[in-house]
């Protein structure tokens, strides 16, 4: 069966599902509806000849599931995704219905010892999830056991291979992405029909957009069965990958590592740092009872206090939190300290906005040099940095990507944006 461990050894490792960068032009309800009507007539004309099964429900968690993905696909791909959407959850109503008409006939108590299908999934996730990390390339298993397991910052593994964290943030995103997909098409036992397959699930799961366009994910998704099955799990993580969460304290029985080794070789190509990190995961294998001795595991980094302020200040003054911000249109060239403060919203492509509702918060700007920065920003994340304070002047909003009329009024109101290195932003959940 699974274990649970410790909130901290788990939540450091769950970092394998964060989300890509929002869109540009984000999909509004005007799209929603024009999608709607092609979706009814597809489900319908589907289930005309299942009448226990009700259209309705099946297009509204439809545009339910579409509505929340919206900031992470192309206004092109937004049919194609919800054709798909549909297709599965009728596919998946159907399965149900038939399984449970075949077998209404056989059905018992349930044994007194509780459900053993929870350990049964739990015990295929884990091996699964080994195999998974198996297949990575070298340098990916060394990278994610560095970062994931044993806690190493980026900028330190930067510094380390003489690069910019930047870059290490990166290789983190696209390994993370790599791994999602490995674990699925492991956990399905599914074998791609096509080289382009990989390819166009890797830029889902990573949310890269360009790449999706290049390799037209889109037209794809809807002639590939099989990608479509594997591109919506891929796109809304709801399978996380708990099952990576024991590994930091694994680590530390090494009895059953050895055993584990002797027991599974690896291939010939994992090796060094990158079978380390192989072992490391796949290690979860394990769920039996444990060993006689075991090794007490390391005391866990002490979590950043949930209890401390989230402030952004400028100087001694403290600009967030407040009710209604005034002008910053004065601290221009100053610099400005964020801690722990609140994403709001991330309306733009290289920026998003700090603190509470309108009128009470402030806008971040990534300083790219018209480049892509790899930094992937949510709302509701929590942000510390230090950042230049730069007054807005006539073309400022057009420069920033803010289009809104009212967001627009809300910056010139506050006089003053704040400009922040990639490098120098840190996130959490």
């Amino acid at each position: 069966m699974c274990r649970r461990f410790p909130g901290p050894a788990r939540g450091k490792l769950q970092t394998v599902v964060r989300t890509a960068r929002p869109a540009r032009d984000v999909a509004a309800e005007a799209d929603l509806l024009a999608v709607a009507a092609p979706v009814r007539r597809a489900v319908t004309a589907r289930l005309i000849n299942r009448p226990e099964l009700d259209p309705d429900d099946v297009v509204q968690e439809t545009l339910t599931r579409v509505w929340a993905e919206r900031w992470r696909l192309e206004r092109s791909t937004l049919l194609a995704y919800a054709l798909v959407v549909a297709r599965n959850l009728v596919t998946s109503a159907e399965r149900r219905e038939d399984v449970g008409r075949r077998h209404r006939h056989r059905l018992a108590e349930p044994p007194p010892d509780g459900d053993p299908a929870p350990a049964l999934v739990a015990a295929e996730e884990e091996a699964a999830v080994a195999r998974a990390v198996a297949a990575l390339r070298d340098e990916d298993r060394s990278l994610l056991l560095d970062h994931e397991v044993h806690g190493v910052e980026a900028r330190k593994i930067a510094a380390e291979q003489g690069v910019g964290a930047a870059t290490v943030a990166a290789r983190l995103a696209r390994a993370r992405a790599r791994l999602r997909v490995a674990y699925l098409l492991e956990f399905r036992r599914t074998t791609l029909p096509t080289p382009r397959c990989r390819g166009v699930l890797e830029a889902v799961s990573l949310g890269d957009r360009s790449r999706q366009r290049s390799l037209h994910a889109a037209e794809h998704l809807l002639d590939c069965p099989t990608c479509a099955a594997l591109a919506e799990p891929l796109l809304t993580r709801r399978r996380s990958l708990t099952a990576l969460a024991p590994v930091a304290l694994l680590l530390a029985l090494p009895g059953r590592l050895v055993a584990w080794i002797r027991g599974n070789p690896l291939p010939a190509a994992a090796t060094g740092a990158g079978a380390a990190a192989a072992v490391a995961v796949a290690v979860v294998v394990l769920t039996g009872s444990p060993p006689p001795t075991p090794v007490a595991a390391p005391a866990p980094t002490p979590a950043r206090s949930t209890t401390a302020p989230a402030t952004l200040r400028v100087g001694t003054a403290v600009v967030l939190p407040a009710a209604r911000l005034g002008s910053m249109a004065g601290d221009a060239g100053r610099t400005a300290e964020a801690d722990d403060v609140p994403v709001q919203s991330v309306p733009a492509d290289e920026g998003f906005w700090v603190g509470g509702g309108p009128g009470a918060r402030v806008w971040v700007q990534l300083k790219t040099g018209g480049r892509e920065s790899p930094v992937r920003v949510r709302p509701g994340q929590r942000a510390s940095f230090a950042a230049e304070v730069v007054r807005v002047t006539g073309d400022s909003p057009a420069r920033i990507g803010l289009t809104d009329p009212a967001a627009v009024a809300e910056l010139r109101a506050v006089g003053a944006y704040l400009v922040v290195d990639p490098a120098r932003l840190r996130l959490r959940d």
